[in-house]
C-alpha cells in the first residue's frame, strides 16, 4: 500500500543545498611543505590530512561523512514538516469523552483499557489544529468536565494522564449532555467519545457537529464474583456466608473460590462454571465474632480473567446497635405488630398513665399529645395528634382526605401504594417552618405526613388515625412504618454494604447531637477523610474504590462499609464496535470523516538526533577506547598501589 507523504513547508528544502557544503569539507586537502627526511616509516601518522587549506582531494570513503549528510538531511527533512494522510479533526472545538468505568480496568490491552483510551485521546489532539480549542469530560458513575475549551496542548495532556478510575459503572448520559451543552454554543465542534461501550445510553440525544466513537479492548474473558450474602445460624450463632460467581467467557471456567474470615483462610471451593451461566458455594461455621468475610476467585491459569477488579469482595458482620422506641397508646395492635417485626428494636409500651423514662429514644405519640413542658428530649413521631404543641398547630378535622404524594421519590414512601389508601378523616395541621410534607389530602393540599428538625431533633406527623384508615391492611403500611422508624433512630440502621459512587448518608447519633465531632472515613488505600454532620447528617460519596471502609464516629464508635462492583454491566467486559450516537448535523454533512494530514516531523527529527549522537561517539571512538581501557585497568592499579 502507497501512502503519499506531503511536505508542509517546503521552504525549507532550500536548506538541502547545506549538503555539498558538507562534502566539499571533505574534498578539501592540506598544503604541507616540503622537507627532506631519512624515513617516513615513522613519519606515516603525520602525513593523514588533519586540517585542510587547499582545493582538492579525491573524495574517500568516510563514515563520518556518511553520518553528517543523513543527519542534515533528516533535519532538513524535518524542518520541511512531512504529514501523511489521516482523518482530519479539522475543527477549532473538540470534546474528548473518556471512560473511566470498572471495564476500563480490563487488562486485555496492555497495561489497562484505560491507558489505551489515554493514548486514543493523545493521538485525537495530535490530529486536531494546533489552536484548536478542547474539553476533556470524564465519564463514571459522576461525570466531570476535567478541563473546558483550553488550547493549552500540555495542560490538556495532564489533564488527561491525572484521569483515574472511578470504579463503578458510565452514566454516558450525563457526559452528553455536557458535551451537547459545549457545541451548541460552538459554530464547528466535534465530540469524540473513547469508550469500550459497556455504558448506560439515554433513550434520545443528538449531539451538533461531528460524533464518533472510539472503541477500546478486545476480550471478553472474565469471571466475578456477583453476590456476597451473610447469615447468622441460629442453633450455633455462627455465620454461613453465601457467594454467586458468574463466567463471561464462551468457555467452561475452572476457578478456586476461597473464603477468609478477618483474612484467615476458612473455606476452599473448586468451581466449574459454565460459559455464560453462574455457580453458587456457601460457606459454614464461621466464627460469630468475624467482622469482615472476604471471598475471593483466586489466579488460575487455565482460565483467563482480564478484570481482576471483580475477583474480590467482601461482606460485614457487625451487629447493629438496638433502637429504643416507646409507644404512647391508648392500644394500636396494628402498630405494635409493625414495631416488633423490626430488627434490632427495642418497644417499650407502658400502660396508660405509667411516668416512663425514654432517655434519647424515639417516642411515638399515637392519638396522644403530651404536655408542652414535658416532651422527651430524643425524636419524636405523632400520629392524630389531638391538640397543638409547641412544635405544631392543630386546626381542625378534614373528612374523607385523599392521599397524594407532593414528593414522590422521597425514600420515606418507597414502595408505598398511595391510591390504594382509604382514610375517614385527618387532623388539619397548619405545616410549620421546620417540616416538608411528603403526603398531602388532593383537593385541599392539607398535609398528611410530614417530617422535619426543629430543637434538635427530629419530628415525624402523621396526620390521620391508622383505626380511621384501612391503611394497616395493606403491605405498604409496614413499610412506611419501617422507613420512618429508621429515619427517626439514625445510628441503628448505618449501611453496611454499597456499589462504587454510592452516596452514602451517615444520620447523626442522639449521643453526639450537641457535639460538633466530625466523621473520620479511612478509605481502602488508606487516606483518611474527615466530614462534618449538616442538618444531622453526613453525606459521603468518594466511594469509588472498592474495599472496606472504617468509619469512626464522635461517640467513639467504629463501623465498617463494604464497597463491592456486584455488576453485571462492567463485568461483561466485551467490547463494542458502535453505539447509537446520534449527530444533529445533516446526514449528507456527517456521511463520512474529513481528511486531513497527520505531521511526522517528530520521527524524522528523533532520527536525526539519534544520526547526531552516533556520529559524536565514531568521531570520538579513539578516546573513548582509551578511556576505556584506562577504567579497565585502573582496579589493577589500585591493587598494585596498596
Amino acid at each position: 500500500m502507497n501512502i503519499p507523504l506531503l511536505l508542509k513547508n517546503t521552504a525549507g528544502l532550500w536548506l538541502l543545498l547545506l549538503l555539498p557544503v558538507i562534502a566539499a569539507l571533505y574534498l578539501l586537502k592540506l598544503r604541507r611543505a616540503e622537507r627532506l627526511v631519512s624515513s617516513t616509516f615513522l613519519w606515516r601518522k603525520m602525513v593523514q590530512d588533519m586540517e585542510a587549506n587547499a582545493p582538492w582531494q579525491k573524495l574517500r570513503r568516510n563514515l563520518l561523512l556518511v553520518l553528517q549528510l543523513l543527519f542534515l538531511g533528516f533535519l532538513i527533512f524535518s524542518i520541511a514538516r512531512p504529514a501523511i494522510p489521516a482523518v482530519a479533526y479539522s475543527s477549532q472545538t473538540a470534546v474528548l469523552i473518556l471512560d473511566t468505568s470498572a471495564s476500563m480496568a480490563a487488562t486485555d490491552v496492555q497495561p489497562n483499557r484505560l491507558e489505551a483510551a489515554r493514548r486514543a485521546a493523545n493521538q485525537v489532539i495530535e490530529e486536531l489544529p494546533a489552536n484548536a480549542r478542547i474539553s476533556i469530560i470524564s465519564a463514571g458513575e459522576k461525570s466531570r468536565t476535567v478541563i473546558s475549551l483550553s488550547a493549552d496542548r500540555r495542560a490538556i495532556r495532564q489533564a488527561i494522564a491525572n484521569i483515574s478510575l472511578s470504579g463503578g459503572g458510565c452514566d454516558l448520559g450525563v457526559a452528553l449532555q455536557i458535551a451537547r451543552a459545549i457545541a451548541e454554543r460552538q459554530t464547528d465542534g466535534q465530540t469524540v467519545v473513547i469508550s469500550d461501550g459497556n455504558v448506560e445510553l439515554p433513550d434520545r440525544i443528538s449531539i451538533p457537529g461531528l460524533v464518533r466513537f472510539i472503541p477500546i479492548g478486545d476480550s471478553h474473558q472474565n469471571q466475578a464474583i456477583e453476590l456476597l450474602n451473610l447469615h447468622t445460624n441460629p442453633g450455633n450463632h455462627s455465620l454461613s456466608a453465601f457467594a454467586q460467581t458468574a463466567n463471561y467467557s464462551d468457555s467452561i471456567a475452572r476457578r478456586r473460590l476461597a473464603f477468609y474470615a478477618d483474612d484467615i483462610l476458612v473455606n476452599v471451593y473448586d468451581l466449574d462454571i459454565p460459559p455464560n451461566s453462574t455457580q453458587s458455594a456457601l460457606a459454614d461455621g464461621i466464627i460469630s465474632t468475624t467482622r469482615v468475610v472476604e471471598a475471593r476467585l483466586l489466579p488460575d491459569g487455565s482460565s483467563a480473567d482480564d478484570l481482576p477488579l471483580d475477583d474480590v469482595a467482601y461482606a460485614i458482620s457487625q451487629p447493629a446497635t438496638p433502637a429504643t422506641v416507646t409507644l404512647i397508646s391508648q392500644g394500636n395492635l396494628f402498630l405494635e405488630t409493625a414495631l416488633k417485626l423490626l430488627p434490632n428494636l427495642e418497644l417499650n409500651v407502658p400502660a396508660p398513665g405509667q411516668p416512663f423514662d425514654p432517655g434519647n429514644g424515639l417516642v411515638i405519640y399515637d392519638g396522644m399529645t403530651p404536655n408542652a413542658a414535658h416532651l422527651p428530649a430524643g425524636n419524636l413521631l405523632f400520629i392524630a395528634p389531638p391538640t397543638s404543641t409547641q412544635l405544631f398547630t392543630v386546626t381542625g378535622i378534614l373528612q374523607s382526605p385523599e392521599s397524594e404524594a407532593v414528593e414522590p421519590l422521597d425514600p420515606l414512601i418507597e414502595q408505598v401504594k398511595l391510591d390504594e389508601i382509604n382514610i375517614l378523616d385527618s387532623q388539619e395541621i397548619a405545616p410549620p417552618d421546620w417540616a416538608r410534607v411528603i403526603l398531602a389530602d388532593a383537593n385541599s393540599r392539607s398535609p398528611l405526613l410530614l417530617v422535619g428538625e426543629a430543637e434538635g431533633r427530629r419530628i415525624a406527623i402523621l396526620a390521620f388515625d391508622l383505626h380511621h384508615s384501612d391503611f394497616p391492611l395493606q403491605v405498604g403500611f409496614p413499610v412506611l412504618i419501617s422507613n420512618l422508624i429508621n429515619w427517626l433512630s439514625p445510628g441503628s440502621q448505618s449501611p453496611r454494604q454499597a456499589t462504587p459512587g454510592a452516596t452514602i448518608v451517615f444520620l447523626q447519633p442522639l449521643t453526639v447531637a450537641q457535639e460538633n465531632s466530625p466523621l473520620t472515613i479511612t478509605r481502602p488505600d488508606g487516606k483518611q477523610v474527615q466530614i462534618d454532620y449538616q442538618d444531622g447528617k453526613a453525606i459521603f460519596s468518594d466511594t469509588g474504590q472498592t474495599g472496606i471502609y472504617t468509619i469512626a464516629s464522635g461517640n467513639g464508635e467504629n463501623s465498617l462499609l463494604a464497597i463491592n462492583l456486584f455488576s453485571p454491566q462492567e463485568s461483561r467486559i466485551a467490547p463494542k464496535e458502535s453505539l447509537p450516537l446520534e449527530s444533529s448535523t445533516p446526514t449528507g454533512e456527517n456521511r463520512s470523516l474529513p481528511t486531513g494530514e497527520r505531521e511526522i516531523w517528530r520521527i524524522t527529527a528523533s532520527l536525526a538526533l539519534a544520526l547526531l549522537t552516533i556520529e559524536w561517539l565514531v568521531y570520538q571512538r579513539a578516546t573513548l577506547t582509551m578511556l576505556a581501557r584506562r577504567i579497565k585497568t585502573l582496579p589493577r592499579r589500585v591493587r598494585f598501589s596498596r
